[in-house]
């Protein structure tokens, strides 16, 4: 997963002008920020042993709390103004590929397999910085389809293979056209809080990135944003974290 990670941050830094203004208007641009997030283990794990899968909240002592599409909304650096994504289904994802993607009939069939699509394949085809064969267009999807896997659906990614699920095309797709993915994101966070609170081992369809970022803004471990238009996830490089929990046990008070 590093290697693809890694891989990832390299091609960030390829984009340029107009490439990095179609970024953000399709609501890609601030997810690269949710990388630059490190992920506590330690942390998530004290968080799940009070969470309430009956009631869908986290049930600290001093109250309860649960993320809302809002706040993932304003913390992924989406608008609140946009309509959610929609879950839908395709019967032939060979197809929706090979056409959202303007690939070949070979290279789909290679790319795509039933519900799986391989995300290495997808990046060897499109990461080619100026090659006059790929529109920016498809660079820019190919691109936002992967980030999604890594930092918003993080289960959706099987080791080894670096497969993921063909499905979430669909939500690059409505991205591109001004809709909001924070609403399904949170829908599968919680989905998968549920799942692992009764088998810790279960996968996290959801993210993790996320969820750590607005847990440690609602329970105090990181510094305000100095103004309200600075409550996202791009402002939390500069702004002083008050816990390691991989070092403090800060967050064990309120595990009982």
């Amino acid at each position: 997963m590093n290697s693809l990670f890694g891989t990832m941050k390299g091609w960030a830094t390829e984009f340029r002008g107009l490439e990095i203004q179609n970024l953000n208007a399709a609501g890609i641009q601030q997810i690269i920020f949710l990388g630059q997030f490190m992920i506590q283990p330690a942390f998530l794990k004290e968080c799940l042993r009070v969470w309430d899968p009956e009631n869908h909240v986290f049930a600290f002592p001093e109250g309860e709390i649960c993320p809302l599409p809002e706040e993932f909304t304003v913390l992924g650096g989406w608008r609140t103004t946009q309509e959610p994504v929609v879950p839908d289904f395709v019967s032939n994802w060979t197809r929706k590929y090979r056409e959202y993607l303007n690939l070949s009939r070979d290279e789909a069939r290679t790319i795509v397999d039933g519900g799986k699509v391989d995300l290495l394949a997808l990046v060897h085809k499109f990461r080619r910085a100026n090659d006059p064969d790929i529109p920016i267009i498809y660079r820019r999807r190919a691109f936002g389809l992967i980030l999604l896997h890594l930092y918003c659906f993080e289960g959706a990614i099987e080791i080894p293979s670096y497969r993921g699920q063909a499905r979430l095309i669909r939500v690059v797709e409505q991205m591109e056209n001004g809709v909001n993915p924070a609403w399904i994101i949170l829908a599968e966070t919680i989905k998968s809080l549920d799942a692992q609170k009764a088998n810790p081992n279960a996968v996290f369809m959801g993210s993790t990135r996320l969820l750590q970022v607005w847990l440690s803004e609602r329970l105090g471990l990181i510094d305000p944003p100095l103004k309200p238009e600075d409550y996202h996830v791009r402002s939390l490089t500069n702004r002083r974290r008050r816990y390691d929990s991989s070092k403090d046990p800060i967050i064990a008070k309120y595990a009982d």
